[in-house]
């Protein structure tokens, strides 16, 4: 079956954090979708690590491991190549997505358009206590979760809350630097980009994409 989107992710050397990402996709709402790993690292452990997960998740993963010539730039122009279907998320092996991140993406794409979002960043000793269990059912995307580590109360809120509010407050945003570890745009419009690396928001306007700002609408936690 033809997957209506497809999720890269850049992997450098951490294991212990790609193991969390990946399983913050099996929690995923909308359930359509392959995963591309991008690893810029020689370590046979972490094709190991994928190809164990794979057996694991619903979803298909498929592994793209790039030599010590290529930078995150190059890797990311071949997994935008290589993706199956004609949309794209892009995020890295520190991001742990919300359950209803990629069907946020799939609902508020629009044809011409990149989505831009950020990233939450939380404290390691949080990150820590992020298990598979805690994952699963969804707790460090919960308010009290959030809370009880010490996450300040307006944080947690944004982090936790998935409503018409956050339709309102990405009104407001605006973003110079284009981050992608919440980035998703059309394959098509994905192949114009000459560098992903320090890409700025004028670079998209150039090609004569638009932009959408889904900061609060698209929540993932970063490590």
């Amino acid at each position: 079956m033809q997957k209506n989107i497809s999720v890269l992710v850049v992997a450098n050397d951490n294991l212990e954090l790609l193991e969390k990402v990946i399983w913050s996709y099996n929690t995923q709402t909308f359930r359509n979708f392959e995963m591309l790993i991008l690893s810029l690292n020689e370590n046979q452990e972490i094709s190991n690590l994928v190809t164990a997960l794979g057996k694991e998740v619903f979803f298909s993963i498929r592994f793209m491991k790039f030599d010590d010539q290529y930078n995150q730039n190059q890797a990311l122009k071949q997994g935008v190549a290589n993706a199956a279907s004609d949309y794209i998320i892009i995020t890295k092996d520190t991001c742990i997505a919300r359950p209803d991140f990629v069907e946020e993406h799939i609902k508020i794409r629009v044809e011409g358009h990149v989505l831009l979002g950020k990233t939450n960043t939380i404290l390691k000793s949080v990150a820590q206590s992020i298990t598979k269990d805690v994952i699963y059912a969804s707790d460090c995307f919960q308010f009290n979760w959030l809370r009880n580590k010490g996450i300040g109360f307006i944080s947690s809120f944004l982090i936790s809350y998935s409503g018409l509010l956050n339709t309102f407050l990405d009104s407001f945003v605006t973003l110079n630097t284009v981050s992608f570890k919440n980035f998703s745009g059309w394959k098509c419009d994905l192949l114009q980009i000459d560098s992903f690396i320090n890409c700025k928001s004028n670079t998209i306007d150039k090609l004569g994409i638009k932009k959408k700002f889904v900061s609060f609408r698209t929540s993932i936690l970063e490590i």
